[in-house]
């Protein structure tokens, strides 16, 4: 079996688990994925796959309607390594199947993955200035438009039309 290794995806880690009898994901280092290149429907990793992404689907609506609402800095931290993770299982999973990912779902992830990674910098950047004294004066205005845009994004109809996309992904992996 031909081997393909992919730095950066440490995201992919989590749905892969322990489904490699000959590379156990504790000697892989971080970063670095290590999976067969020809991935067939039948194949385990395919199978290991599809819990991994059910797991993610069903924490994010939950997790979206929470940050919507009140955009605390765990709940935003939450989605945001919901989204990642997701992104990593469509990524794989169009590599894959023969399930055909819309483009526009994959945008509409990588869109909320951006706003939910600029809410979270500021969110992190004015906690630190916080705790080290500094004045946070600058960077709270940075993050006030930040979660408005976080808040459109999230209270649009555009978040509900991912779940759906996402949901018949889920019962596309399933058939």
């Amino acid at each position: 079996c031909q081997l393909l290794i992919y730095g950066g995806f440490d995201c992919l880690l989590p749905f892969l688990g322990s489904s490699f009898s000959s590379s156990p994901s504790s000697f892989i280092p971080k970063g670095i994925i290590i999976f067969p290149m020809s991935l067939k429907p039948a194949s385990r990793i395919f199978f290991s796959i599809t819990p991994g992404f059910e797991k993610q689907l069903a924490k994010f609506k939950p997790l979206a309607r929470k940050a919507a609402k009140r955009q605390k800095m765990g709940d935003v931290h939450d989605l945001r390594v919901v989204t990642r993770r997701l992104r990593a299982a469509l990524w794989l999973i169009s590599q894959s199947a023969s399930i055909k990912v819309p483009a526009k779902t994959r945008s509409s992830l990588r869109k909320l993955g951006r706003a939910l990674g600029e809410r979270r910098q500021l969110d992190v950047a004015i906690r630190d200035a916080k705790r080290y004294k500094f004045k946070a004066s600058k960077l709270e205005p940075l993050q006030k438009k930040s979660s408005a845009n976080l808040s459109a994004f999230l209270t649009s109809k555009k978040i509900d039309a991912l779940a759906k996309s996402l949901g018949k992904i889920q019962q596309a992996l399933l058939c």
